[in-house]
């Protein structure tokens, strides 16, 4: 049977409602693909974006016909919802990073005495998520489809426009301009998922643009979140109407974003 698991955060005084799949079974007679997939081990447990996790609570008193096994979900460890969920096998489908808590826990009772808690802490993985956007705000942007516009006034003072990254494993991370000049597409300035420094492209820092470009990294939220900042400065009329991407990329998949840089004559 199945049970839709609901949960809800409060972040940053947003309300976000998550729904969830969770199914729960008897641990007698369960399949051995199943007990061969079963997560038993407490302590950090990994699960993948868009994939399924059995989760397993490790009992003693198996044969116990009063043993009960409820299922809890937290983002602390004082802070526990019963998810109305029992038996030995917990199901979580389709995973979600917004959706899943910071831990699981189960608890183990017999004739309604708990003999037995374990926990479960979870951590996300999973493709990138990029957005762009243009920091210390009052310039004029138009979202499209597939790009982000944003007009700037001459100026000599260089614009900070920064590629922000979610992603666990961290990602390679990258600003390019695609065709440039009608030719091949050239790598600006990278920052590597190793590594803590952004790096300007050598090929790029031959270039009569390299002058008015250079770039910044920030890292923060525990290395899950990875700005790299392209500080470029506009003003003459070549220096309007380009393009720029910036693609993030880990082994589970890539995210990638364009922005256009036009004049504010206003």
């Amino acid at each position: 049977m199945w049970r839709q698991f609901v949960t809800v955060f409060m972040l940053c005084c947003c309300r976000i409602v998550c729904f969830s799949r969770i199914t729960d079974q008897s641990w007698r007679g369960v399949t051995e693909d199943v007990a061969k997939s079963c997560e038993k081990k407490v302590g950090k447990v990994d699960l993948v974006e868009g994939r399924n996790k059995i989760l397993c609570c490790h009992v003693t008193r198996e044969n116990s016909t009063s043993l009960t096994v409820r299922w809890y979900a937290g983002n602390t460890e004082k802070q526990h919802t019963f998810l109305h969920v029992t038996g030995q096998i917990l199901n979580i489908n389709n995973i979600s990073r917004s959706c899943v808590p910071e831990m699981y826990r189960c608890e183990s009772l017999v004739s309604g005495i708990s003999i037995s808690n374990q926990t479960f802490k979870t951590n996300v993985l999973g493709p990138p998520s990029l957005y762009i956007y243009k920091e210390k705000d009052m310039t004029k942007t138009k979202e499209y489809e597939d790009f982000l516009e944003i007009a700037l006034k001459k100026s000599s003072t260089p614009y900070d426009i920064v590629c922000s990254v979610d992603s666990n494993p961290p990602s390679n991370t990258k600003w390019y301009e695609p065709n440039r000049h009608g030719h091949d597409d050239m790598t600006m300035g990278y920052l590597l998922a190793n590594g803590t420094k952004a790096i300007k492209n050598k090929e790029f820092m031959g270039t009569g643009d390299a002058y008015r470009v250079t770039f910044e990294e920030r890292i923060e939220n525990n290395d899950l979140t990875r700005e790299l900042v392209m500080k470029i400065q506009v003003g003459e009329s070549s220096t309007y109407n380009r393009t720029y991407t910036c693609v993030a990329e880990n082994k589970y998949g890539s995210d990638s974003w364009s922005m256009k840089i036009v004049e504010d004559t206003s």
